[in-house]
């Protein structure tokens, strides 16, 4: 197998006699059976923002999101006959509803999330906008 020189940094066994000029820069041809490569992934990430939406625009985010909301899957989708990948980017865009209107309900409800990035006054604000729209709710989805 070949290796780039930041891969040849954490094998134990290297045998950097074999090397290449490629595209990917300087490789080299190495000979074992384990390769373990740690990678430092940092904090989980969230579904939530640092800061609310702001209070102005949350009119229009409930808006679209009433919209958005009644899209429906074709028949092909459905019974498993379309592609994956198309589907899979409006099962992700369905999620991002959902989620959107999961942090929306719970900032008008008071149950604001931990806003790292925003102050007191921002965040009241904002609820008190999520608090005033008519969010999407069961009754707004399109029966199947």
């Amino acid at each position: 197998m070949f290796a780039l020189p930041r891969h040849l940094e954490s094998l134990s066994e290297k045998d950097s006699s074999m090397c290449l000029h490629t595209f990917h820069g300087r490789t080299c041809l190495v000979h074992g059976n384990t390769w373990a490569l740690p990678v430092q992934h940092g904090a989980p990430q969230s579904f939530i923002a640092d800061r609310p939406p702001l209070a102005d625009v949350i009119p229009d985010i409930a808006d679209a999101l009433k919209e958005d909301i009644k899209f429906k899957l074709s028949s092909n989708v459905l019974r498993g006959a379309a592609d994956t990948y198309f589907p899979a980017k409006i099962m992700a865009k369905l999620g991002r509803i959902i989620e959107i209107t999961r942090e929306l309900e719970q900032l008008s409800g008071g149950d604001a999330a931990d806003y790292a990035d925003a102050d007191e006054s921002t965040v009241a604000k904002s609820a008190s906008a999520a608090a005033a729209v008519d969010l999407p709710s069961d009754s707004d989805r399109i029966p199947p």
